[in-house]
């Protein structure tokens, strides 16, 4: 599911930005039992919408978040906004009983990282553990911004910004704690102009 919104930002200018449902990097899919629990045991996200606003020596980028789960509504499969994205409970077999077992996880932090191509960390805005929809703004040195050299997305704008949702997980099961462990889930580029 690939959608192209086109969003009109703060300085005047119309920017493409490509909205993909994120699942531990690779596009999340909500079409049977099995997505239900990969969203319960990962997580899921998307990013709506951007809005850059260039200041006099940072660039200030806002963003719309959606922490989503995978559902069965009636006979269809769809993502709906989950507003208790800090956990979650699915059931799995067992690594020592070989035995189903109920897995509860539990997100202790949860934030999106904003970085460059040097994987250079620009910010990391803790988000709120009560909503599923945010927006969020974060502001960078104008010179910390990476220049679009992709010869296919040129026309999308000069620099981009990369961000990735970042999460502080445990999970427990009858069987023990395991955690906290760290997950980094890529998968969103901002181009713009300045």
């Amino acid at each position: 599911m690939k959608n192209l919104l086109v969003l009109l930002a703060i300085i005047v200018q119309t920017q493409a930005f490509s909205s993909e449902i994120v699942l531990l990097g690779p596009k999340a899919t909500c079409e049977s039992k099995a997505d239900i629990k990969k969203s319960q045991r990962n997580g899921v996200y998307r990013v709506k919408s951007e809005e850059i606003r260039e200041l006099e020596n940072t660039i200030e980028i806002s963003i719309a978040v959606e922490l989503l789960t995978c559902a069965k509504m009636g006979d269809e499969y769809q993502f709906i906004i989950d507003n208790n994205h800090m956990s979650a409970t699915y059931s799995e077999m067992g690594a020592l009983s070989r035995q189903m077992m109920t897995v509860t996880r539990t997100d202790i932090k949860k934030s999106i990282i904003f970085f460059n191509d040097d994987s250079k960390i620009l910010g990391d805005i803790q988000l709120d553990e009560a909503y599923g929809e945010q927006r969020i703004t974060v502001e960078i040195m104008k010179n910390a911004a990476s220049v679009n050299r992709f010869p296919r997305s040129i026309s999308k704008g000069e620099f981009y910004i990369d961000l990735a949702l970042k999460r502080m997980t445990k999970y427990s099961t009858p069987e023990g704690v395991i955690g906290p462990m760290r997950h980094i889930t890529r998968g969103y580029r901002i181009f713009f102009d300045l």
